[in-house]
């Protein structure tokens, strides 16, 4: 009976991947026009030899079926059916960002994109694939390296949290920070390994889960100081203050990490990032830590949440956050987001920048004069700059406003937020007008966002 019910499955299951493999083919070409060879290369290599290997993987269940044990068949094929799901699911996400990005007249959205695309590009590791929207949060990585984006989007302030998805693919690409992970999840499961270690189908299931949630949480967090480590103070503002729950003590799921402990790390990280010099007192980023730290604690205080991670946990993520940086150090150096600018390097970008770029509009903003475009930007530059700068700017006027005892403009925020798209758009302009001067083209290479404004 039991063999008889998991052939009637199998082939649901083999329907199932048929469809979908009939899907990713229709798709391929569409993916092509709005995200260039690249994403659809990623979605043809990665998702479509994913689901035929899929196909194989029921047929061969299938014909072994009678010389496997029960639990054994059960476990093939629920690790199949999982896999296919995320497929599946995958798909439809590039089919929601097709909808979304393919109309005739360039819109916010499809811009928004573009800065995305633009943003990730100029760390120098593995560029993303195609950026699509998502109704809601989630840190899994997918096969075509897709980029999620909070949709609706009303500004650019919750952009840099894609740096954190992108960190995800960057942890699987890099031997040294998946090794680590899994050691950390290892250690935190084997409290509880002895009880779940029974031998039956469900023991071994719920021990899969335990160290699967465990992995997610350590990669989580691990990303977490990488989307720092890549990008700067952006993210850290991004996600501690527009995105990060202080109401939740204690995540909904075990694949989650806690809320405050990603603060912790994220604060951690950008403190940590770039040693003080001998003649300096504090480190490049320190102000906008502390500034941000204060913030935080502020939101904590009035959800009336006590002040975590305790003593104990700070002093282990202390310890994660330095074996970390080691590691990045010593495998990614060449991806951190520098201080200063780096000599003969193009599109790095740097917090030097940034902080030029953040001077000039903060004058602005105190003078109450329109903010204009840096005279120093070029299709070199950097998008991480101009979140950066952004993120700066906030920043110094929340603490003038703090200090003269006085309430925050929401205009002035506002006035920042068109500034940072319309840099970061003309930015993206730049950089896509070189790319086809230098393919002997009079146009753009393909159909970009190329709005300047909100």
């Amino acid at each position: 009976m039991q063999d008889l019910i998991l052939l009637l499955r199998l082939k649901i299951l083999e329907k199932d991947a048929e469809t979908l493999l009939d899907g990713l083919q229709k798709l391929i070409d569409e993916v092509q026009k709005f995200g260039g060879g690249r994403a659809r290369l990623l979605v043809e290599q990665k998702l479509k030899n994913r689901a035929f290997k899929l196909m194989n993987s029921i047929k061969g269940l299938r014909n072994k079926l009678p010389n496997l044990e029960v639990s054994a068949a059960w476990m093939e094929y629920l690790h199949i059916r999982e896999d296919l799901t995320n497929v599946n699911y995958e798909v439809l996400e590039i089919v929601g960002g097709l909808a979304i990005r393919g109309v005739h007249v360039v819109s916010v959205e499809e811009t928004l994109c573009w800065i995305v695309e633009r943003f990730l590009a100029g760390i120098p590791v593995d560029p993303p694939g195609f950026t699509v929207f998502s109704a809601r949060d989630t840190n899994s990585p997918t096969l075509a390296r897709l980029m999620r984006v909070r949709f609706p989007v009303k500004n650019v302030w919750a952009l840099p949290m894609t740096a954190h998805q992108f960190a995800t693919f960057v942890i699987e690409d890099t031997p040294e920070l998946m090794a680590l992970a899994k050691d950390l999840a290892v250690k935190e499961v084997q409290s509880i390994q002895p009880a779940l270690d029974g031998g039956d189908l469900r023991s071994k299931l719920l021990l899969r889960r335990a160290e699967k949630n465990a992995l997610s949480r350590w990669a989580q967090l691990m990303a977490d100081g990488l989307a720092v480590y890549f990008t700067g103070p952006c993210y850290a503002g991004s996600a501690i203050l527009l995105r990060l729950n202080p109401s939740t003590v204690e995540p909904e799921e075990d694949s989650q990490a806690p809320e405050y402990e990603r603060a912790f790390i994220i604060l951690e990280m950008l403190r940590r990032m770039e040693p003080p010099q001998a003649v300096k007192k504090e480190g490049p980023y320190e102000g906008f830590a502390n500034w941000l730290e204060r913030s935080w604690k502020n939101i904590l205080a009035a959800e009336e949440n006590p002040d975590l991670p305790n003593q104990n946990r700070r002093n282990e993520l202390q310890e994660f956050v330095k074996t970390l940086l080691d590691l990045l150090n010593e495998n990614l150096s060449y991806a951190k987001y520098p201080a200063d600018p780096v000599p003969f390097s193009q599109n790095a970008g740097s917090w030097s920048t940034a902080q030029q770029w953040a001077n000039d509009w903060t004058v602005s903003l105190r003078q109450e004069t329109e903010l204009m475009l840096p005279k120093s930007v070029d299709f070199n530059s950097n998008v991480r700059d101009a979140f950066n700068a952004g993120w700066l700017c906030w920043s110094k006027l929340e603490s003038e406003a703090v200090e003269n005892v006085k309430p925050e403009s929401p205009e002035s925020v506002d006035q920042l937020a068109e500034a940072v798209f319309t840099l970061s758009s003309h930015i993206v302009r730049l950089f896509d007008d070189q790319e086809s001067q230098l393919a002997g083209m009079t146009g753009p290479r393909r159909s970009r966002g190329r709005g300047t404004g909100t």
